[in-house]
């Protein structure tokens, strides 16, 4: 089997830097003689190289192909589709633009879900309410950009990427959210869409007898 290309997420990219930035260099101390000899040059740190460019030296002429592209050369657009999940039976299919704001899509799982958009939220990136980096809604007095101020391309997602969205501080409705597919033939969409549903929507204030 032959493998035609990858993608590499944020963590692959901080992993490569390191490895050429540190590993490499205490690799390069311990086989010293042996390295300059052979690559007539001390490694030295680079930080400002594509790492591509520093390991494809590594391989003979030609023998590598640039398959890896570089965190800052991603074609961000495309129309995004996520999974938007209270548990495995209660899911939404939402579509919309790599333009469109964290807040058009906080209003699209509200009208998925049949919510009352009554209570304050916020995505969190990178991991969930403990580990994650929250982006809340303007009402919120925090550092930072809002939803209103970030959209879906400046998350800088990859397919099968996970976030999570809070909705009401007090009861706590946790969504899981997953990036399904960015498709890049589609038109543009002007707003969200619900292209896909499993499940009744859960009462937003239910009667406890």
């Amino acid at each position: 089997m032959e493998l035609k290309d990858f993608i590499v997420n944020e963590f692959g990219i901080y992993a490569s830097r390191f490895l050429i930035n540190s590993a490499l260099t205490v690799w390069n101390n311990i086989f010293k003689d042996d390295f300059i000899s052979k690559k007539r040059k001390k490694n030295v740190p680079q930080n400002d190289k594509n790492p591509f460019e520093i390991f494809k030296e590594f391989f003979p002429e030609k023998k590598v192909k640039k398959t890896v592209i570089y965190k800052d050369e991603f074609d961000r657009s495309g129309v995004y589709t996520f999974k938007v999940s209270l548990h495995s039976g209660l899911w939404r299919k939402i579509s919309l633009s790599h333009y469109h704001y964290l807040r058009d899509l906080h209003l699209a799982i509200q009208e998925a879900f049949d919510f009352d958009n009554d209570h304050l939220y916020a995505f969190y990136v990178g991991g969930d309410q403990r580990t994650g980096k929250p982006i809340y809604c303007p009402e919120v007095e925090e550092v930072g950009k809002t939803t209103d101020e970030i959209n879906i391309a400046d998350l800088r997602l990859f397919k099968g990427q996970k976030i999570f969205y809070l909705f009401d501080f007090g009861d706590e409705w946790w969504f899981d959210i997953k990036l399904l597919k960015i498709d890049k033939e589609s038109p543009q969409l002007s707003r969200p869409v619900i292209i896909g549903r499993q499940g009744e929507s859960p009462e937003q204030y239910p009667v406890w007898e």
